[in-house]
């Protein structure tokens, strides 16, 4: 039997009317591969056998009126595909806009936590005749490494070593009240330690000091998008070619994250100077952070985070990318140092008292009486997919779509399939009505930092010039 950890169940316990803790893809499928062509019905009939040997999607998070603990994972014994899987066929002529329209809905709708936490649709009629997946899975069950293991598990990629996760078996009734009994028992005793260890680290001055350049919490400034959530979610994305992104970074000497946050400034800056709405400080920027490769860490969200500066004062775009890969260095080392023993241990401890006092903060809308935590979220998942299959039909696309939070409503989500880098945005309408617009301005922040790197280039190589002439005379 699989206990959830504090840091997983409080995905579950934190979800509010308007905050739903769940990822959602865009899988894009050529059709043309499959054999005798594409029907959903086809798709029905081979998704059903390949989750067949993937008992991942028939466990849910059960947790009976008898646990003291946090939820377990546990064979539904009455599992059936059709509560997941269902079909829409988009009206003609089938655009990109009326199916990033369906996506929104499907993000606006929380997946049901009685049941195993996933939840998929396919979308036929698209215009050039492509077949689109919508896939929704819950952020207790998965985050960025595994749910690109289980993408490459699903459709046919190699295994990776966190794509196999055991069949949890049947609920245990009598072993889940035991084991949570016990889990309870021992909050007082680790509640203790928890205390002494912070007080002690406070007195010794152990935790380590924030560097210069990286941003103190709930520093961030106000925008129109860090207020409360609504309901409805809007989606946008944008793909870039791997290879044009790689020289990018390598001119720069930085990381492709770097690269990303980059772009990601320079397209909210753009998008705050239109509206006249641009902060006199930067905008700051959470990261979520794997911890897969750290010891101790366990569950199946293997998560912590870091805050970074945006630096979105800064007009040259050359600059701004230098300056942020600087400010997320240092962010780096700073959480390495502090590692993410405590801020799991805490979650652990008081998960589910945090989800009460969650809904409340929504309900009161507090996000929008104290300080911003953060400007953005930008997630990228790692990896890179490649020959992927679903149901025969080749997958030539991918778009991730994260989960918001109160006080933050435009998360930005990265992926590479193939020979390209793609990146999905996922806002509130009634927040952010133009999201296809700050898409679009990643296109646009991409140009922006080519030009003003060429150009650079090409003073320096003037420059040489006139000294090797300088010289010469």
């Amino acid at each position: 039997m699989e206990r959830l950890t504090g840091h997983d169940a409080s995905f579950i316990y934190l979800e509010t009317p308007t905050h739903y803790h769940q990822s959602v893809g865009l899988i894009l499928l050529d059709p043309s591969p499959m054999p005798g062509g594409y029907s959903f019905d086809t798709v029905r009939k081979w998704l059903a056998e390949r989750m067949a040997g993937i008992p991942i999607y028939a466990e849910k998070a059960y947790d009976p009126w008898y646990n003291l603990g946090h939820p377990v994972w546990a064979a539904d014994e009455s599992f059936d595909l059709d509560r997941h899987l269902h079909h829409r066929t988009l009206p003609s002529p089938g655009t990109r806009e009326q199916l990033a329209q369906h996506i929104g809905e499907i993000c606006g709708k929380p997946l049901d936590p009685t049941l195993p936490l996933w939840e998929m649709t396919i979308i036929d009629g698209l215009e050039d005749g492509n077949v689109a997946v919508i896939l929704k899975r819950h952020n207790a069950s998965l985050d960025g490494v595994s749910g690109n293991s289980q993408l490459g598990q699903l459709c046919g990629n190699a295994a990776t070593e966190y794509s196999i996760v055991r069949n949890a078996g049947p609920a245990q009734p009598a072993a889940i009240a035991r084991s949570g009994l016990k889990e309870f028992a021992a909050k007082p005793v680790k509640l203790a330690r928890l205390l002494g260890k912070s007080l002690v680290d406070t007195v010794t001055k152990k935790t380590p000091p924030l560097p210069e350049g990286v941003p103190p919490s709930l520093s961030a400034p106000r925008t129109s998008f860090n207020t409360t959530l609504t309901q409805n979610r809007n989606v946008a994305w944008a793909t870039f070619p791997m290879a044009e992104m790689k020289q990018v970074k390598r001119e720069l000497g930085v990381t492709l994250n770097d690269v990303i946050l980059a772009l990601t400034s320079t397209a909210l800056r753009n998008y705050l100077l239109g509206r006249n709405e641009l902060p006199d400080t930067s905008l700051q920027a959470f990261v979520p952070v794997s911890v897969h490769d750290m010891p101790g860490q366990h569950g199946r969200n293997q998560t912590t985070g870091l805050l970074t500066s945006l630096e979105t004062r800064m007009a040259d775009p050359v600059d701004r990318a230098m300056a942020i890969a600087a400010s997320t260095n240092a962010a780096k080392e700073h959480a390495a140092a502090l590692g993410p023993s405590l801020f799991h241990d805490w979650f652990e401890l008081a998960a589910r008292y945090w989800g009460t006092f969650l809904r409340w903060y929504s309900r009161l809308r507090l996000a929008d009486r104290h300080a911003v935590m953060q400007n953005v979220v930008v997630s990228n998942m790692g990896g890179r997919h490649r020959d992927l299959r679903f149901a025969g039909a080749r997958v030539i696309d991918f778009y991730p779509f994260g989960s918001l939070f109160d006080g933050g409503a435009i998360f930005v989500g990265v992926a590479s399939i193939e020979d390209q880098l793609n990146i999905g945005l996922i806002a509130c309408p009634e927040i952010v009505p133009d999201l296809d617009g700050i898409a679009d301005g990643y296109l646009a922040a991409f140009a922006e930092l080519r030009e003003a790197l060429d150009k650079r280039a090409d003073l320096a190589a003037d420059s040489e010039g006139s000294e090797s002439s300088y010289v010469a005379k």
